[in-house]
C-alpha cells in the first residue's frame, strides 16, 4: 500500500472517532445540562416533580415567607413526571398542600374532576313534626243509682231514753245493736266528751230541761256520737250537709242512720249562730233531738224515736233536718 493511501486511510478513521466522540460528549453534555438545570430548580424551591400520578392534580404551595398576591400553577397530566412551577413565595392553602421547610418539598395530591365545579349546597329540608292533640281522658262515669219509690227497714226497734236529754246516747244504742253490737246507754253517755262545743262533746248536764241552747244543757252533734261508735268496732261516718238522695240511698241499702232534728220532727228554721270558749263557730237551735230514719215512700219519712215509730211528710221532715246542717251518722 502506498504511504499517501495509507494516510488518507488514517485520517478517515480519525474523523470518524472524532465524530463519535463529538457526539457522545454531546449527548453525556445535554444530560448533564438538563440534571443540573433540573436540581438547581428543586433546591431554589421553584420547582416540584411528582412520580407515579395516575391523574390530573392540582397543587398549592405553601413557603414559608411572606405571602404575595398572584399564584401561577402550571399543570400536566403526565403519569410518569409532572412539573410546577410556582410563582409564590408565602402561604397559600388551597385543597393540596406543598409544604417547604429546610428545603424539603412534601406533596399531598388530592384527585379531582375535569373542570373541577365548584359544589352546590343544598339547605337541609326541615320538616316540621307535628305536636299531638292530647286526647282528654274518657271520663268514668258513674250509673245512675235507680232507686225504689218505696223502702222500708224491718227488725229494728228502739227504747225511750233513760235521761232527759240523753236522745243521742239513746239512738246510737239502737243503732248499734241493729248492726249487732249490744251497748249500754249510761256507758256510752258517761264515755262522750263533754264540751261547751256540741261539736266536741255534750253541752251541759244530760238531767237539764229540753230546749235550751248552749252553752246551757244542751245535747252532742254528730262528730263525738259517730267517733265513740268506731271505738266499739263500728264503722260510723258523722256527715254534715247530707242530700235527701244520699239518704234514701242508705235506707234502700238496709242500713238505717241517725239524724238531727227539732223536736219530733217539727218543721225548722235557721239555727243560731253560736261561739263556744274554744272560739269555734257553729250552728245550734232550741229542742235540737236525734232520731232514726227507717224507711220512706213517695210522700213520707219513716221514723223510730226513742220506742215510738211515726211517719212524717218529706217537706215538714226537711225542713226540721235542715235546721242544723242535715247532720247524720251513717254506716260506712
Amino acid at each position: 500500500m502506498s504511504p499517501r493511501k495509507r494516510k488518507r486511510i488514517q485520517k478517515d478513521s480519525l474523523r470518524r472517532q472524532l465524530g463519535w466522540g463529538f457526539l457522545f460528549g454531546s449527548f453525556v453534555g445535554f444530560g448533564f445540562f438538563i440534571a443540573f438545570g433540573f436540581l438547581y430548580l428543586r433546591e431554589s424551591g421553584y420547582a416540584v416533580s411528582l412520580e407515579s400520578l395516575q391523574m390530573p392534580t392540582k397543587i398549592s404551595a405553601i413557603v414559608a415567607e411572606e405571602v404575595k398576591e398572584t399564584e401561577t400553577i402550571i399543570e400536566t397530566s403526565s403519569p410518569e413526571v409532572e412539573i410546577f412551577t410556582v410563582h409564590l413565595p408565602g402561604i397559600y392553602r388551597g385543597r393540596n398542600e406543598v409544604a417547604v421547610q429546610n428545603r424539603e418539598i412534601e406533596v399531598t395530591p388530592t384527585p379531582f374532576l375535569p373542570g373541577d365545579p365548584t359544589p352546590t349546597f343544598a339547605p337541609p329540608t326541615v320538616t316540621a313534626t307535628p305536636t299531638p292533640t292530647p286526647i282528654p281522658p274518657t271520663p268514668t262515669l258513674t250509673p245512675e243509682v235507680t232507686l225504689p219509690a218505696q223502702a222500708y227497714i224491718q227488725d229494728i226497734y228502739g227504747i225511750d231514753p233513760a235521761m232527759p236529754l240523753s236522745c243521742e246516747s239513746s239512738s246510737a244504742v239502737d243503732w248499734a245493736r241493729f248492726f249487732g253490737v249490744s251497748l249500754n246507754e249510761f256507758t256510752f253517755f258517761d264515755q262522750l266528751p263533754k264540751s261547751d262545743n256540741p261539736e266536741k262533746g255534750f253541752v251541759g248536764s244530760v238531767y237539764g230541761t229540753w230546749g235550751q241552747i248552749p252553752p246551757n244543757p244542751y245535747g252532742v252533734h254528730a262528730r263525738p256520737v259517730a267517733q265513740l261508735l268506731r271505738e266499739y268496732g263500728l264503722p260510723a261516718k258523722a256527715r254534715r250537709g247530707m242530700n235527701f238522695e244520699a239518704l234514701k240511698e242508705e235506707i234502700a241499702a238496709g242500713q238505717p242512720v241517725i239524724v238531727w232534728v227539732i223536736g219530733n220532727v217539727w218543721y225548722g228554721g235557721d239555727g243560731i249562730t253560736y261561739t263556744s270558749s274554744d272560739g269555734e263557730t257553729t250552728s245550734v237551735a232550741g229542742y235540737q233531738h236525734t232520731v232514726i230514719v227507717i224507711g220512706y215512700d213517695q210522700s213520707t219519712i219513716t221514723i223510730l224515736d226513742g220506742a215510738m215509730v211515726y211517719q212524717r211528710p218529706i217537706d215538714k221532715f226537711l225542713s226540721s233536718w235542715k235546721t242544723l246542717g242535715n247532720q247524720a251518722v251513717i254506716y260506712r
